[in-house]
């Protein structure tokens, strides 16, 4: 059986390659191809170019001056109080909920209580679900002040942050689809836009890169803004 799925494998990434590229035993429009080193080499001599001699780079190759600053005076910069949780890497779901997500929730809600100034951000829905019934009635009404007042803001709100590359776009939108309707279903009144709790999109830690899937679906969605970043 393993063998049948390497073989597909196999095949599939032949399916993938050019002409030029395509190995010998793997027939490409009815021509076999061929293992012999100087058709290779001709092959690649055939479309390289070889760089100008140093020092005589064409004035074309020149790069443009830099564009003025877009504006003038200080930067504005904005300060996001948040925690990256994933659920589930070097440890289980569990272990991160029971060793710092249930603490840092607990303690991010009367922190913001402290004080109407701060603001905090979150993304993973899959940890509120986990957090939320184990709370007891004041605390529960105390997060959703800071909800109501926005101090306290869902991002993102997948019930994780979705891999880029993996996943089909029915995987990405059944995974926004369940965290936006947990929220919907649990606070939904006391989000800012009534019955939408979320209005950012929030994707910052894509080991494997970013796909124009994501925005594109985040803009039929109706985000209003989004932030994408690896760090």
């Amino acid at each position: 059986m393993k063998g049948a799925w390497v073989l597909l494998i196999i095949l599939r990434a032949a399916d993938a390659r050019s002409v030029w590229d395509a190995p010998a035993w793997a027939p490409v429009g009815g021509m076999s191809r061929t293992n012999d080193a100087a058709v290779h080499k001709a092959q690649y001599e055939s479309k390289y170019v070889a760089p100008p001699p140093p020092g005589t780079c064409a004035a074309s190759t020149v790069l443009p001056a830099p564009p003025p600053p877009a504006r003038d005076g200080p930067l504005e910069i904005f300060v996001l109080p948040h925690s990256h949780d994933d659920v589930g890497w070097i440890e289980t779901v569990f272990g991160y909920f029971n060793g710092s997500v249930t603490h840092i929730l607990s303690s991010v809600t009367q922190a913001l209580a402290a004080d109407p100034r701060r603001r905090f951000i979150w993304s993973e829905t899959k940890w509120f679900e986990l957090w939320w019934p184990q709370q007891n009635a004041s605390t529960q009404a105390q997060f959703r002040a800071n909800v109501r007042s926005g101090q306290f803001e869902f991002v993102g709100a997948g019930w994780s942050q979705s891999d880029e590359v993996s996943p089909s776009y029915r995987d990405i939108v059944d995974n926004t689809v369940v965290g936006h309707e947990f929220l919907r279903r649990t606070l939904g009144g006391d989000c800012p836009t009534p019955g939408r709790c979320v209005r950012f999109g929030w994707q910052i830690d894509m080991f494997s890169g970013y796909s124009a899937t994501t925005p594109s679906l985040w803009a039929m969605m109706g985000y209003v803004r989004a932030l994408l970043a690896i760090y």
